[in-house]
């Protein structure tokens, strides 16, 4: 068989994510694009790699058999191209998701920094970018290194990047829509919603002890299918009321209000890469990081006025104690 790597890169993103449009959007590709991909690739093998089943994508048993053969087989390309053209490399690099802080961090650092050539992931998960960390799969990765299902892998390093501002969001026709400042104890009332059913454990762990610390009522039903999904069922279900980031890119705000709270919920990202990176990129990415936000402020935390949960805060402080002294 005559292997395309391009539809083997996007059978192992689908594989991975479970959800064509994540794919699609890991891989900078539209969502038809990765669709054809995989069907040339199915045809070629002669058998069905995926199933769908109520808007639900799982693997086939072809596909469960494929899997391990088609990470392999990317894993040589990649190797080979470093072996003959090891300055061309790109920097592998896990931005999270599409609509969150480390992409347009990301993209910014980029432009300032000529010759470094990003290759982006979304795997939506600190914990799956861990694991290729651990196994040289990836050169750098952002995310919330608390509530996970496994310890970070001793030979990692982690650095606090940035804090992201959290907001109410809800229809416009909600009964607290008109209210400009909410707090905790309006939450109480009102509860909160995020769908995280499929959602990962540093996020879900986030909300808990948000709602935990404030005595909040939350629920966490439904698939996250992303923020538009979000907002869209927050347009139909009028009493729903969630939280996002007061920086996220959204393609339309009708219908839809987006409220302060006080305190205001705080996501602290971190970066995490290998100590032992053989990219020559890597060091000098992470100093332009550092040398960014300490200029920005991408790391300022006011007690008084912001929250976090209480792991994060405590390894933020154990590292500023650190920088300073």
């Amino acid at each position: 068989m005559d292997f395309d790597l391009s539809q083997v890169r996007a059978f192992v993103a689908a594989a991975e994510e479970l959800h064509f449009g994540r794919a699609a959007a890991r891989l900078f590709i539209s969502q038809q694009g990765l669709s054809k991909r995989i069907q040339r690739l199915e045809h070629m093998v002669g058998d069905r790699l995926f199933q769908r089943r109520n808007n639900v994508v799982d693997l086939t048993d072809a596909g469960r058999r494929f899997l391990p053969h088609a990470r392999r087989l990317l894993v040589t390309a990649d190797e080979t191209a470093a072996d003959l053209w090891p300055r061309a490399r790109p920097l592998r690099i896990d931005v999270w998701g599409q609509v969150h802080s480390p992409l347009r961090i990301v993209s910014r650092l980029a432009a300032q920094l000529p010759q470094l050539i990003p290759e982006l992931s979304m795997r939506r998960s600190l914990s799956a970018a861990l694991d290729a960390l651990d196994h040289d799969d990836l050169d750098v990765a952002f995310g919330r290194p608390y509530d996970l299902p496994r310890a970070v892998p001793s030979g990692l390093a982690l650095h606090p990047v940035y804090l992201d501002r959290l907001a109410v969001v809800m229809s416009a026709r909600h009964d607290h829509a008109d209210i400009a400042v909410l707090t905790p104890e309006d939450l109480r009332r009102t509860g909160l919603w995020w769908p995280l059913a499929n959602g990962p454990e540093e996020v879900v762990g986030f909300l808990g002890r948000y709602a935990a610390q404030f005595a909040i009522p939350y629920t966490t039903d439904g698939l996250n299918l992303g923020v538009e999904h979000l907002l869209d069922t927050l347009r139909t279900h009028p009493t729903r009321v969630g939280l996002i980031g007061t920086e996220w890119p959204l393609s339309s705000t009708d219908g839809i209000r987006t409220v302060e709270v006080r305190p205001v919920p705080r996501f602290l990202w971190w970066v995490a890469w290998r100590n032992d990176a053989h990219h020559p990129q890597v060091a000098r990415f992470v100093r332009l990081l550092n040398e960014t936000g300490r200029r920005e402020g991408w790391l300022d935390y006011h007690p008084d006025r912001d929250w976090l949960p209480d792991p994060d805060r405590t390894g933020l402080l154990d590292w500023s104690t650190a920088e300073s002294a």
